[in-house]
């Protein structure tokens, strides 16, 4: 089912259920005082009769004080009007989101000032209105079968009762997930300029060039990722604040010293151009939004309980997906401006040609691990990962890297445009670039300016082993 749809149903069918109950117990006790009255004057008229309520009747003092007749209609009238209420504000709320979500789409400024207090507010008024929707629901089904059926299923009831309690509960959890920290763990080490000299002087020798400073930490891991970021980073050797850059040990093997050169320029222009600090304070809200869903819809449990939750699960995932096509189109459009400024310092060909090796290279690691996890014994066997990676994409023909054109550069904050997309706006051609993007022996590749890659690569193989058994 579609989201919006699905969200459309989950904000109205409660409401709409508990305004029908209360609905078919009003009409019923309006037939029954109707039937009433017509026994005692069978000379009213239909349409006299029609004007029988137990509402009007209670207005001309018709009842006397112990009738609780009056107190019942109205308190399932004022449960009809809450339902519908409670209905409306939802249909405010997810067009309010919807504008939101459009409104931010081109200015990333608006995005930061927006989704952190959209978040908030989202979270306490779907909390609010998911218990006051059981409420209603409970109270007007109470009656309901009162009337009805004259028999009432108090474990029903109770557990739409209960369910309303525990989507506060889950919202208080979800928004409890929202205050941790926005840091994250990644496998690598962080060295020094003493311990990488080269790899350090081609970093320094591009925020020279850009007019930038340096990063404050550089870390070499063996996954298939470049970036740089100013969220805190967290390695076996320590806490990374402020700016920090990461290097893909197994990727650089696939690359030559100018190709690299063009990668640091490219993610360095993330710095010059402040994405980085946008990346640092909306990143770690975008992610924990998604830890959010996870609290509330793991208390989605089964039965009656589960109905009561749904809202505020529809209306967290509908929050999110209205700014993911606006994080989505602002990422892109950084990406392909850090492009130009990597093309501007090595060459657009240059650059072109790294990113074809990276994005096939990021397939042939994801498919390198699938098989190794499917084959223990080989892994086992398997001492340095980067090496393996290097032998698969040695054999890689043309066809295989311009096969690559549809794939995304993996990253932990930010969403890359297609591989196909960016070359493009190099103003290059796939498949001339992929006859271009020749995979290098070792000691002509960009990983022969690391002092010790081997070893490094070595450690964190294991490590990386270590962590898949764990999962």
């Amino acid at each position: 089912m579609n989201l919006t749809v699905r969200v459309l149903v989950f904000t109205l069918a409660l409401p709409l259920l508990a305004a029908g109950f209360a609905w078919g117990a009003m009409a019923k006790l309006d037939g029954a005082m109707r039937d009433a009255v017509q026994g005692r004057h069978p000379e009213l008229t239909r349409e006299q009769l029609a004007d029988v309520t137990v509402e009007s009747l209670a207005a001309r003092n018709a009842f006397d004080e112990a009738n609780e007749l009056p107190r019942i209609y109205a308190r399932l009238k004022l449960a009809r009007s809450l339902a519908m209420a409670v209905g409306g504000a939802g249909l405010l709320l997810l067009g309010a989101i919807h504008a939101a979500g459009r409104l931010t789409r081109t200015r990333r400024d608006l995005l930061l000032r927006i989704f952190r207090p959209g978040l908030y507010l989202t979270l306490t008024l779907v909390g609010l209105l998911t218990a006051v929707q059981a409420f209603a629901l409970a109270y007007a089904l109470y009656y309901f079968e009162s009337i009805f059926v004259e028999r009432v299923h108090f474990i029903l009831i109770g557990g739409v009762a209960v369910g309303g309690g525990l989507a506060l509960v889950a919202v208080g959890r979800a928004m409890f997930a929202l205050g941790h920290s926005g840091e994250f763990d990644i496998v690598g080490r962080r060295v020094s300029r003493e311990e990488q000299p080269r790899l350090w002087e081609l970093v320094d020798g591009v925020c020279g060039e850009l007019r930038t400073a340096a990063p404050d930490h550089l870390v070499l891991g063996i996954e298939p990722s470049f970036f740089v970021t100013e969220a805190p980073v967290v390695t076996r050797d320590g806490r990374c604040a402020g700016r920090t850059m990461f290097l893909s040990l197994a990727l650089a093997r696939l690359l030559s010293a100018a190709e690299l050169r063009a990668i640091v320029g490219h993610e360095m222009a993330h710095f010059v151009g402040e994405d980085t600090a946008f990346s640092r304070r909306f990143f770690p809200v975008y992610r924990r939004t998604l830890l959010a869903l996870t609290h509330l819809s793991r208390n989605a449990v089964h039965g009656s309980i589960a109905i009561a939750q749904m809202p505020a699960v529809s209306f967290l995932n509908f929050f999110f997906n209205a700014f993911v096509t606006s994080e989505r189109n602002l990422s892109r459009r950084r990406e392909i401006e850090a492009d130009a400024v990597g093309a501007r310092l090595a060459g657009a060909t240059a650059l072109a040609t790294s990113l074809v090796k990276i994005h096939a290279g990021a397939d042939l690691w994801t498919r390198l691990i699938d098989d190794l996890c499917a084959d223990e014994d080989q892994a086992r066997r398997e001492q340095n990962f980067a090496v393996a990676l290097h032998a698969r994409a040695l054999a890689l023909t043309t066809g295989d890297l311009a096969g690559a054109g549809g794939t995304r550069q993996p990253h932990p904050t930010d969403t890359h445009p297609p591989l196909a997309e960016r070359v493009r706006a190099l103003e290059h051609e796939l498949d001339r670039v992929a006859s271009l993007a020749v995979v290098p022996a070792f000691s002509d590749s960009a990983a022969a300016l690391i002092a010790g890659v081997e070893g490094l690569e070595a450690a964190q193989t294991e490590r990386i082993k270590t962590l898949a058994v764990r999962r």
